[in-house]
């Protein structure tokens, strides 16, 4: 591995190592839609050359940049991490804890549990390894300590962790890319990608689930959202790109069609054996129930998959394609610019003034609210009518005014001006 280069420089002038062991490398996840993300993290649990934790989200950035290796300021650190990510050591508190009003399915063979880990045994074995690769006179830096939580949840739940290769980190959050990036410079990164109509007709299923409303009644400016997501994160990956110099990007479809076949291939790519566990969605070797958006549980691959628009409307195809085409294309997906009609155009024009109003709307109603909030007694009810018609007059004016080219439409714009100038290597996706 190219770790022990890490080994001079800057890396003596902060820990003392006790012996000769390699640190792992960092290979990250990050989808672009609903790209299956946790899925494709779920299948490396258990590898043995691989370890990965019972969650993602964005952890490294909140720990210390350096930390005293001081018994006891070690173990404060300790208990600042597992205060900060209950989530890690009890999945119930976390996104696969948030029961109906999302999708995600629990662990275990009949899919009802969740996986809690003894903080007292982490505790244990955290030091148990940082008493192993370095002395208490040097700080550590955060990079190793991130390194220690990953090895240390290994060695709970599989055994020594003297072959682990890799930490796999899903942030989901292209921000913390800087931060990982500086600290593994040779990381590997794996985009998960959907086409963006297949990935709004996924989103909107789950709306309908989470807000608890008729999929019918998904109004545009969920979708207009969903697209600027899209397009942003899109946007966020060709500012870094070039800094990154192993990576690859799977699509999701591709993924469940080819399965063991694109598994061994990326096991070459990652430079690891294919393990028979690749094929089986579990964390913490627990197996996991999935995250489809039409709550089914499936745990595995499901070659028959397909990337349905069913619950599309022939507008809402166009309204999407028309600003995630550049994205969508920057991502494999060969989309075409549609030639619309007049009426299409005239929608798109009405559609994005609906957007706004949906903002202008929502933002008094949280000032009528809170002022509403403030009035207590009877005697100010014709005030709360003039702050009623106030509000409603001002923010109008303003609505027509001052708010008729929305800024995340600006801002999308932006994204795909910078887009289009931006391309990635065939050899970067997985085909």
């Amino acid at each position: 591995m190219n770790n022990k280069r890490l080994l001079n420089g800057m890396f003596n002038q902060h820990i003392t190592m006790q012996d000769t062991t390699e640190f792992p490398n960092l290979i990250v996840i990050h989808p672009f839609g609903r790209g299956g993300s946790v899925f494709f993290q779920s299948l490396f649990d258990g590898h043995p050359n691989i370890t990965t934790l019972p969650s993602f989200g964005s952890i490294y950035s909140n720990i210390s940049e350096e930390i005293i290796a001081e018994q006891n300021i070690f173990n404060k650190e300790v208990e600042k991490f597992i205060s900060k990510n209950q989530n890690i050591f009890d999945t119930s508190k976390g996104y696969f804890g948030k029961g109906k009003g999302y999708t995600s399915g629990l662990f275990g063979q009949n899919a009802n549990e969740h996986i809690v880990t003894d903080i007292n045994i982490f505790k244990k074995k955290i030091n148990e390894l940082k008493t192993r690769y370095f002395n208490d006179k040097k700080p550590i830096l955060r990079k190793f300590f991130f390194i220690l939580v990953h090895l240390s949840f290994y060695e709970i739940y599989f055994g020594k962790c003297n072959n682990i290769k890799y930490l796999l980190y899903h942030p989901h959050n292209l921000f913390e890319l800087r931060y990982l990036i500086k600290d593994f410079p040779d990381l590997y990164f794996i985009g998960m990608s959907r086409n963006p109509l297949g990935d709004w007709n996924s989103w909107k299923k789950v709306l309908s689930i989470r807000i608890n409303v008729k999929i019918q009644k998904i109004n545009i400016l969920h979708a207009f959202n969903n697209i600027f997501n899209y397009c942003r994160d899109v946007y966020l990956f060709t500012l870094i790109k070039d800094k990154i110099n192993n990576k690859k990007i799977i699509d999701l479809i591709y993924l469940h069609s080819q399965n063991i076949n694109l598994m061994k291939k990326i096991c070459i790519w990652l430079k690891v054996d294919f393990n028979e566990n690749l094929l089986v969605s579990t964390f913490c070797n627990k197996v996991w129930a999935g995250n489809y958006a039409n709550r089914s549980i499936k745990s595995s691959f499901d070659s028959n998959r397909k990337d349905s628009t069913n619950e599309l409307s022939n507008f809402e195809k166009d309204f999407v394609i028309s600003k995630t085409l550049l994205a969508a294309n920057f991502l494999n997906y060969k989309i075409t610019k549609k030639d619309f009609s007049y009426y299409t155009k005239i929608r798109f024009y009405l559609s994005d003034k609906l957007i706004n109003f949906y903002q202008s709307k929502n933002n008094l109603n949280y000032i009528i609210k809170k002022e509403k909030n403030s009035i207590i007694n009877k005697e100010n009810f014709f005030k709360l009518i003039k702050i009623y018609a106030y509000n409603l007059t001002i923010n109008f004016m303003f609505f027509l005014i001052k708010n008729l080219t929305q800024k995340k439409i600006k801002k999308i714009k932006n994204y795909n001006s910078v887009i289009l100038r931006k391309k990635l290597k065939e050899d970067v996706f997985f085909i």
